[in-house]
């Protein structure tokens, strides 16, 4: 028998028919605030929950490390939360395009905007961004840092192995990291336009943003925050995280990746992703964790066609940008935000071009650690992109410091790595010369492998091929002038491996290749102090060698 509905049923069933009607006309109603409706809702999908490491149990966590704040008497260092936009920046809004790098582009080219290059080759990067000096600093300047370091480096632990740090020329008078040294310098001192900006390549270990994520949140601390960074524009085979982050993509891009794609098309981007529009994609990017806004944002690309364009909304402020920039081109769009915004959008993207990631920044002072990691990649990978092509990216994006960690998808199970040494040898010879070469005026950094292994019984077994191929990345490492940190050595080798397993919390997943999030956090801290104590080295080495 039916029952009859009662009058709290009558008001149930009322208020949800009203909040029905409510949000359908919230969803249809463009917003004040934002480009798109009053309700912009950006779900987490499934499968972008599911890609994220499990987190572990509260009780596992690692205890927050000392934070990279340095004592007050040492205010140089200490993070800027001043929003000075750039002198020089355009006044933007909703109805014309405001001038960038379209307009250095359109300069530059003196009335030939659009055609190729007569020789054929491509154009050279378009660019509109602050340079900061990798001139040796004064000794004055290197006294008035030192104080603030040597307090900062003496709350980290001594890493078990140092940042090695070759020669990079033939009598031996520079170092690498100099120049990374020396801009950090000018950073500390508050004397740079823009941060300074590492970009961090690799595989799963780095995708997560974990890692990286902590990198970045170390050295903000002491150096100031300069912003998140290089976003992906659109999933890149898998779906990635941003620490501090939530992201919304759209789907409706025609992806290539180096993991997955041939070589007939080698304009993969400085990442290895690239993106065409498919239908009317965007992008958004919604901070969570309280980090100063942002007052920069950027948009790499390659110009098939010369026309090309996109609309940003971020606060109030509308921007429509078109440009007309040398067919073939590589290039970094700024916007300059009137006023920070912990949110933007990019959508309706123009013209027949590849897009590759947008940069959310912050003008002055500061660090950036760019999440640059891919799923199954591998080092061989990065040479299907075409290496002029990467050197433009690289110079669009201004990197100062190329790190790269990768290992865990070339480490064959038993001993097949030996097999493949000398393949893998000429492929990581390659990408760290490319890196070279694209960075006259920065640093490269490589990491070694961390660990793979499987257990025998109750323990924990590492592969022959780990420390096999550590010693390949050392090796080249150091000839090709990069600097060098080994993460299997500095967590104790095999027995450090199977420390993190077994220890609590626990630090390596039950695959014995990726850490946990715990172990992500150790790692990223593992690393930030081991550059932090090369850091203070060079310091003195520096004073010792001047009068």
């Amino acid at each position: 028998m039916l029952q009859q509905p009662t009058e709290a049923s009558h008001k149930t069933w009322l208020t949800l028919a009203l909040f029905a009607l409510v949000s359908a006309a919230a969803a249809a109603t463009p917003s004040p605030w934002w480009e798109g409706k009053l309700l912009d809702i950006e779900p987490v999908l499934p499968w972008a929950a599911a890609a994220q490491p499990a987190e572990a149990p509260e009780d596992e966590l690692l205890a927050a490390p000392p934070e990279l704040a340095l004592p007050e008497a040492a205010a140089p260092l200490e993070a800027s939360g001043s929003a000075d936009v750039l002198a020089g920046s355009a006044e933007l809004n909703g109805a014309e395009a405001g001038s960038g790098s379209g307009a250095t582009a359109r300069a530059a080219a003196e009335g030939s905007a659009g055609a190729a290059p007569a020789n054929g080759e491509a154009a050279p990067p378009v660019v509109n961004d602050p340079v900061i000096s990798d001139a040796p600093p004064t000794a004055a300047e290197l006294r008035q840092v030192r104080p603030a370091i040597a307090a900062l480096v003496a709350e980290l632990d001594p890493p078990k192995s140092p940042m090695e740090r070759p020669c990079t020329d033939a009598a031996c008078q520079g170092h690498a990291l100099d120049r990374f040294f020396a801009k950090l310098t000018r950073t500390a001192l508050k004397t740079t336009a823009r941060p300074v900006r590492i970009s961090q390549f690799g595989d799963s270990l780095v995708m997560g943003d974990d890692f990286a994520g902590t990198v970045r949140g170390r050295l903000q601390k002491a150096f100031g925050e300069g912003g998140h960074g290089f976003f992906y524009i659109a999933h890149p085979e898998r779906p990635y995280a941003a620490r501090g982050y939530n992201v919304g993509l759209s789907s409706n891009w025609k992806t290539r990746t180096v993991v997955t794609a041939g070589s007939s098309n080698r304009n993969f981007g400085l990442a290895g992703a690239s993106f065409a529009v498919d239908g009317a994609p965007s992008f958004s990017a919604r901070q969570t964790d309280g980090l100063l806004p942002t007052t920069r944002v950027g948009i790499l690309y390659h110009a098939k066609a010369s026309r090309g364009g996109f609309d940003l909304a971020a606060g109030e402020q509308r921007t429509i940008r078109d440009l007309e920039v040398p067919r073939g081109s590589d290039g970094m769009e700024w916007v300059d935000l009137t006023t920070p915004s912990e949110r933007f959008r990019i959508s309706r993207f123009r013209g027949d071009w590849l897009w590759f990631g947008a940069v959310a920044e912050r003008s002055g002072p500061g660090v950036v650690v760019d999440n640059m990691g891919m799923v199954s990649g591998r080092v061989a990978q990065m040479s299907k992109i075409d290496p002029a092509h990467w050197a433009r990216q690289m110079a669009a994006r201004g990197t100062d410091l190329a790190s790269f960690f990768y290992g865990v998808n070339d480490a064959a199970a038993g001993n097949g790595f030996a097999t493949r040494t000398e393949e893998f040898e000429r492929a990581y010879r390659e990408l760290l010369r490319r890196s070279r070469a694209a960075l006259p005026h920065g640093d490269c950094l490589a990491m070694g492998i961390l660990t793979r292994g499987h257990r025998e019984g109750g323990s924990v077994a590492t592969y022959p091929s780990v420390g096999q191929m550590t010693s390949v990345q050392r090796a080249v490492a150091l000839t090709e002038g990069c600097a060098f940190w080994s993460p299997y050595e500095s967590i104790g080798g095999d027995k450090g491996a199977a420390a993190w397993n077994n220890g609590s919390p626990r630090l390596l997943g039950a695959d014995l290749a990726h850490p946990t999030r715990s172990g992500y956090v150790k790692l990223g801290t593992m690393l930030t102090a081991a550059l932090l104590h090369s850091y203070l080295a060079w310091i003195d080495e520096s004073l010792g060698a001047q009068p």
